[in-house]
């Protein structure tokens, strides 16, 4: 018979060869799995693949993997992507955790490079603590969410972000801009009139209606509202329709007695200058009647009225009006237009 002690440390020996090549295996499979979870696995996860808690601790300790979270890591040592940092934001937040806001906005291809704070909507129950780089919200929203990295839609990722603004040019350049890039108007109008709570409801309720129900009407109410009647300007006649070379010609807005026309465009989706018909009516009025034309659009009328009002009463002015406009506020610079 063999000396048992040789037997014994032959056998611990091929025992531990066998444990180190079922370890490597086990490593090999879980990296390969994090692939398709941006280089990202749970301690369960990696579990389920053969190693233990133990080893993993092992394999962070010497540096091959590392600890992004308690009970989540990334299997490489080189800097977390802006990617895996979102799939451990969201193993954080729980199973029904959702990318919103900038984040959902980068991953829906709306903005090029990814924002340097991940948010990540939570249930209003999570007691979630602050993590450096990830803001949590707690919105009670009904949230559809899409994509490998549950992020909210389009439609819904852009009225959360309008919901965040004050300032009426950037309202109008966020739905511009997701205009542009395929965002879905009427889903987006169907989804505002879902939220109980919205900031700036009745402007962008406006600016969707227009787009959606095809009709500058919105805009031409805002012309009153913020331009024409706060700045006592001459009240301007509505839709005014004539016939020049055949053709029936329509008019936003006519000042007759000094011959001005204002045109208001109410495009939002896909801006850009006067058309060619726009063009050649403008031509026209001014040939045959001696009519200005000044075109104004939703950033005029929204943002900068009291400056569109002075443009206006200097081109009344120069036809012959000798009254003067009025202030809408203090702080209104309707006097201060100079040719």
């Amino acid at each position: 018979m063999g000396n048992p002690q040789l037997i014994g440390a032959a056998l611990n020996h091929a025992l531990g060869v066998a444990t180190i090549k079922r370890m490597a295996t086990a490593i090999r499979t879980a990296i390969e799995q994090s692939k398709k979870k941006f280089h990202v696995l749970t301690v369960a996860e990696t579990r389920a693949l053969g190693l233990s808690r133990g080893q993993v601790a092992r394999l962070v300790e010497a540096g091959h993997w590392q600890r992004l979270f308690r009970g989540i890591y990334l299997t490489h040592s080189a800097s977390p992507s802006w990617f895996s940092k979102a799939h451990a934001a969201l193993l954080l937040g729980g199973p029904r955790a959702v990318l919103t806001h900038e984040s959902a906005w980068f991953l829906n291809g709306l903005q090029p490079k990814p924002p340097r704070i991940i948010t990540v909507n939570v249930p209003p129950t999570s007691r979630l603590k602050p993590r450096p780089g990830i803001r949590f919200l707690r919105h009670v929203h009904d949230f559809q969410p899409i994509g490998r990295l549950r992020r909210t839609t389009p439609e819904q990722t852009l009225l959360d972000l309008l919901s965040l603004q004050r300032d009426p040019r950037e309202i109008i350049g966020l739905i511009t801009h997701a205009f542009r890039n395929g965002v879905k108007e009427a889903a987006v109008l169907d989804l505002l009139r879902k939220r109980h709570r919205f900031r700036n409801r009745k402007l962008v309720e406006l600016l969707l209606e227009t787009v959606v129900g095809g009709t500058e009407s919105p805009l031409e109410y805002l012309f009153d509202e913020n331009v024409e009647i706060p700045h006592g300007l001459p009240r301007s006649e509505k839709q005014s329709v004539r016939v020049i070379n055949g053709k029936r010609i329509r008019v936003d807005r006519r000042i007759k007695l000094f011959r001005l026309l204002i045109e208001l465009d109410g495009n939002l989706g896909h801006p850009g200058g006067p058309t060619d018909r726009d063009m050649w009516r403008d031509n026209a009025n001014l040939l045959k009647h001696g009519d200005q034309t000044l075109r104004y659009r939703w950033l005029n009328i929204v943002s900068t009225p009291c400056e569109t009002a002075a443009q206006i009463a200097a081109a009344l002015a120069i036809n012959g009006w000798r009254g003067s406009p009025t202030k809408c506020s203090p702080g209104c610079r309707v006097l201060e237009y100079q040719l």
